[in-house]
């Protein structure tokens, strides 16, 4: 599974094949974590639907690995992940971002 990955204050993650996954969550490994995150999915490219809403992440670990499941499957073409909330270490970065498949 190949995944491009594009970051700033948020992180655009774009199934390669372009084609549209029935998808029902993300698996995040942190390596460094802002305080809050909310994750928006697209299946067009344009519309996008808030999938998880901003919630905080752990404040007493700077890396961390949080699965963020969605009220229902969705078919997703591309998925972002919205940060906000400076840290001490005022960056953030990501290890790995996965999509959850739905069965």
């Amino acid at each position: 599974r190949l995944y491009n990955i594009a970051c700033r204050m948020s992180c655009w993650i774009t199934n390669s094949a372009q084609r549209r996954k029935k998808v029902s969550g993300v698996k995040v490994s942190w390596a460094y974590a802002l305080a809050e995150v909310q994750v928006r999915t697209t299946a067009d490219g344009d519309n996008w639907d808030q999938a998880v809403g901003w919630h905080q992440l752990n404040r007493n670990h700077v890396s961390l690995e949080e699965d963020m499941t969605f009220d229902r499957p969705q078919n997703v073409k591309s998925l972002k992940i919205e940060m906000r909330g400076q840290r001490p270490w005022s960056y953030f970065g990501i290890n790995q971002a996965t999509f959850v498949v739905a069965s």
